[in-house]
């Protein structure tokens, strides 16, 4: 945000702060008018009368004060009131809950909007049934002997010396089983939850304790196939308990955010059993109750489905989507250390900073991703995507190495996250990298 001082003629502006301007910031760039209460109503001024009304100015900085307060407050719900004309439909109801962009654990009375993908399958069949079968379909699911006890069962240990205990992992009456040990004792906790879809990593959760939901301190690395302390969690840190790190209700509601597409509140926490874990078509089109109760009572008109469309939106509405999971600036902001060394992660900030993105208005996650299909499943989609600007013909740069195909590999490398061992990520900063 830039803050201008007016300036006309020779006279000097009695208004310190006329106007601020909110730079291009998806979704809602504006220009962002602060009341002045001077009496010159900010007309230029003569030097001896800017000292004459000296003392008016304070007044007017309250009142600016108080605009800023004003202002703080509409950039913080912006986002979460903002619709693309173009993108949404006109008879979706803006007042329910949006898991989108309001985080937090819904009552069921706001949970009760949301209706699952199942209600979606009788118009839009193929689309769930691709959606099925997706990473984004799993990336939150209960721990099973059929999909875990093989990695439970592999000899495991693994040794924290600095706070001196030996982990190991088990099968236990077919449950999946985490032991710490120390010379007290031993630590035994069930793996009830897994978060991540397995093509990178799987961290685990414990159900509810006393001491709150556990985050496990073994996560299961698909690259190395093989158990190694979970993400924050390596030796050197210290624990809340033996078995892992202790979630707040809130910290066990934001670790699981990005992995559900709503998260029912209960009693002593997110009642996880009747949330709708992973994600599914509400988590980026928003609640479907009124849409499916719309087209039940015969086809609706244009502009009464009750629902937001998405392959219209604009650019920026479907950007800010995405990156309220994958990450945009506003969340990673350049320069921070965390940022810097993951910034393959981050894949929202990451874009941005991308010539390509700032040079156009076009460019979202929806050019290169189909949303309803795994990334590696498209790269044709990707190569047309640049090669659409950067062709023969064109003015602009023509790529020396291979002017087809196979543009990310060199311009997107993939690369490894600090935070997060043994993982690879695309990193989303297109450019020509330095391959030293």
């Amino acid at each position: 945000m830039k803050l201008d001082h007016l300036r006309a003629g020779t006279g000097v502006s009695h208004c310190r702060v006329p106007y601020l301007h909110i730079a291009r910031n998806p979704p809602y760039s504006a220009l962002i008018i602060i009341p002045c209460c001077c009496e010159s109503a900010c007309t230029p001024l003569t030097i001896q009368e800017q000292q004459s009304k000296e003392k008016k100015s304070y007044g007017c900085a309250i009142t600016v004060v108080l605009s800023m307060a004003a202002l703080s407050a509409i950039i913080w719900f912006a986002p979460k009131l903002y619709v693309s004309k173009t993108g949404t439909d006109a008879g979706h109801d803006h007042h329910l809950r949006d898991v989108r962009f309001e985080h937090g654990e819904l009552s069921e009375t706001e949970a009760d909007e949301y209706i699952g993908d199942a209600a979606c399958k009788p118009c839009h069949s193929e689309i769930v049934k691709r959606c099925a079968e997706t990473r984004h379909a799993r990336t939150m699911r209960p721990v099973t002997l059929f999909d875990d006890g093989d990695q439970y069962r592999s000899i495991t240990k693994i040794s924290d010396k600095d706070n001196g205990v030996d982990y190991s992992t088990s099968v236990h009456h077919g449950d999946c089983i985490q032991n710490g040990k120390v010379r007290s004792g031993e630590s035994l906790i069930k793996a009830v939850w897994e978060i991540g879809s397995g093509k990178n990593a799987r961290s685990y959760l414990s159900e509810q304790m006393p001491e709150g939901t556990i985050s496990l301190r073994l996560s299961w690395y698909a690259m190395p196939k093989k158990f190694d302390f979970t993400s924050g969690q390596a030796p050197g840190h210290s624990l809340t308990t033996v078995g892992g790190a202790a979630l707040s209700r809130e910290d066990l509601t934001n670790c699981v955010q990005c992995h559900a597409t709503t998260v029912r509140s209960g009693v002593s926490g997110p009642n996880l059993a009747n949330s709708h874990i992973s994600i599914g078509c509400e988590r980026c089109h928003g609640p479907a109750k009124a849409h499916v109760a719309a087209c039940s009572a015969g086809k609706p008109a244009a502009g009464q489905l009750a629902i937001e469309l998405l392959k219209s939106a604009s650019s920026d509405r479907v950007n800010a989507i995405c990156m309220d999971c994958h990450t945009s600036a506003k969340t990673n902001l350049p320069g921070r250390p965390a940022t810097e060394r993951n910034l393959a992660r981050f894949s929202g900030a990451a874009l941005m900073r991308s010539e390509c993105f700032q040079r156009t208005t076009t460019l979202s996650c929806t050019t290169c991703h189909d949303p309803h299909l795994n990334a590696e499943q498209q790269a044709q989609r990707s190569d047309a995507a640049c090669l659409s600007c950067h062709h023969e013909g064109s003015s602009n740069k023509i790529c020396i190495v291979n002017s087809k195909s196979a543009c990310s590999s060199c311009h997107m490398p993939r690369q490894v996250a600090d935070d997060m061992p043994y993982t690879l990520y695309t990193n989303h900063w297109i450019k020509v990298w330095n391959r030293e």
